[in-house]
């Protein structure tokens, strides 16, 4: 599930099964969740999120395997079968997310 702003380059993808444990034992706080469930993108890159909370809010539209959102900002996402794909086309950032897997870059 992902969730685009509307007035900026923000994208956040969240996975609903197969969170990824941190590649790093730093990213994840002490005390709190041990692994990634969400990727955060913003100007200043992809952040991976070590979450307990959503951002879901139940009524999302599906945007289907093979579709590109339309860009919000300087930001779009594609869906695939095996994962999706943000990018933030003005940063050059972006974030690969699917169960048990995440590239950022």
């Amino acid at each position: 599930m992902c969730r685009r702003s509307t007035d900026s380059s923000a994208a956040a993808c969240e996975v609903a099964q197969g969170r990824i444990p941190p590649p790093l034992p730093t990213i994840c706080r002490a005390g709190g969740p041990k692994d990634i469930g969400r990727i955060e993108l913003g100007s200043s890159g992809a952040v991976p999120v070590c979450n307990s909370d959503t951002i879901r809010l139940g009524s999302e539209p599906k945007l289907g395997y093979g579709a590109r959102t339309e860009p919000s900002g300087t930001t779009a996402c594609l869906s695939e079968e095996f994962g999706v794909t943000c990018i933030d086309e003005a940063g050059r950032h972006g974030f690969f997310l699917a169960r048990d897997t995440f590239v950022t870059f």
